[in-house]
């Protein structure tokens, strides 16, 4: 992890209360950071490997959260326990809600491999696996033709592309790769 993975912004600060908040807003209305707290984000965590992209967008961004937290909860729950023979306790907790999630989560993966075919493939490599867009160029040589500098740039651009079909799909508005906004 390197310093351009951390980033840092100004949350909602939990340690206050609404009506100290209000109270520093009237005495500073102009402020935009009052009842702000600064904090370090790793985006590594957060995005994947899309980390390192530097062309990246707010809605971009986004979609590889999703699709690494969808990706994530999906390998979550995997099987039913048949060994607990009655519920000892059935107050607190639903225990098989992370098996809802992750059954939930697994069908949303399995939407996206049927919209997306190949550029998922491509999303799983550089997101969730980390993959720079040199070594998903040199997986896929056949895709990703010419010079390692042109291959490279079409990495990035089906990465691109995959997030966007992405976005289309889970109700997100982008913008094509390649086109400029008017």
């Amino acid at each position: 992890m390197n310093k351009a993975d951390i980033q840092t912004r100004f949350l909602d600060d939990p340690t206050m209360s609404k009506a100290e908040r209000l109270h520093q807003h009237e005495k500073r209305p102009n402020d935009p950071r009052v009842g702000k707290e600064r904090v370090n984000v790793n985006l590594a965590t957060r995005l994947g490997g899309y980390s390192k992209f530097k062309n990246r967008t707010a809605v971009r961004e986004e979609i590889a959260t999703r699709f690494l937290y969808t990706y994530e909860r999906g390998m979550i729950g995997g099987g039913t326990d048949y060994t607990l023979k009655e519920a000892v306790d059935s107050s607190g907790a639903n225990p098989e809600l992370n098996l809802i999630k992750g059954a939930d989560a697994r069908a949303l993966i399995i939407e996206a491999q049927m919209i997306l075919g190949y550029y998922y493939d491509f999303l799983e490599w550089v997101i969730v696996r980390g993959e720079t867009t040199t070594q998903l160029a040199r997986r896929y040589p056949r895709m990703f033709t010419g010079s390692e500098k042109t291959a490279r740039i079409k990495a990035g651009e089906a990465i691109h592309k995959g997030l966007d079909m992405l976005a289309e799909k889970w109700g997100m508005v982008t913008i094509e790769v390649g086109t400029k906004r008017s």
